[in-house]
């Protein structure tokens, strides 16, 4: 049973690696594309897009 829980433990370690440095797909606040579906779909109606934008902006220069 022990080896069983340690792979398991390794797996979890493998995939909190690749969640943090793999980024999963994502892409830095200037790749955004600007098409809106993020923003079609969000609960508070944030302007994802200009809020991206600032960010660039503020981090890329």
């Amino acid at each position: 049973m022990d080896q069983l829980q340690d792979k398991r433990r390794s797996n979890c370690t493998v995939h909190q690696k690749e969640w943090l440095v793999g980024k999963h797909g994502r892409k830095s606040a200037n790749e955004c594309v600007k098409c809106g579906k993020c923003e079609e779909v969000c609960p508070q109606h944030i302007k994802i897009r200009d809020e991206l934008e600032k960010v660039a902006a503020e981090l890329l220069g």
